[in-house]
């Protein structure tokens, strides 16, 4: 029976979007102390950054800590809507970010015109044309090229970009 009594261990928790609940209260401890000045914009970058600020803030003055717990706990209860309601928003623009970089489009070349297009609209016989920080949006040959370096590390772990050929090289 052993087997049948529950784990001791500590279970952090998760809100129903999945998200830990820890990181939602760091964030949220920091904007509303130091950045609700700032006009919260659909823009990934401003939301990232202003978790790092509260990692960087909690590491210099770990006394804050019980602030983003108490955050945690009004989350967890459901008893502070202006938190909820600020979460909810931050969390719409995190899935609009997300959503748009797992819809890439592709500039293409068809019939001589170059066009650009959602990548999963691409088909055998496409050229695709990309310039530095592109994403390449589908496995493809290499017709001409100049210095291309690819970075694979999503792919390969390969830290480095790596120098590809085109059809014409050895």
């Amino acid at each position: 029976m052993e087997h049948l009594k529950k784990p001791k261990e500590k279970v952090i928790r998760t809100n129903y979007q999945g998200d830990t609940g820890a990181h939602v209260a760091k964030w949220l401890w920091c904007y509303t102390k130091y950045h609700s000045k700032a006009k919260l914009v659909n823009d990934e970058a401003q939301i990232a950054s202003i978790y790092v600020d509260a990692v960087k803030r909690l590491e210099k003055s770990p006394r804050f800590q019980n602030e983003v717990e108490e955050i945690n706990r009004r989350l967890a209860l459901g008893v502070d809507n202006k938190l909820n309601n600020l979460w909810n928003e931050t969390r719409k623009y995190s899935l609009e970010a997300l959503e748009k970089m797992l819809s890439p489009e592709a500039t293409v070349v068809r019939n001589g015109r170059i066009e650009r297009i959602p990548a999963n609209e691409l088909v055998p016989g496409d050229i695709i044309k990309i310039e530095a920080g592109d994403r390449i949006p589908a496995d493809a040959r290499i017709i001409e090229n100049i210095d291309l370096r690819i970075n694979e590390a999503a792919l390969t772990g390969e830290s480095h970009p790596v120098g590809k050929n085109d059809l014409g090289s050895d």
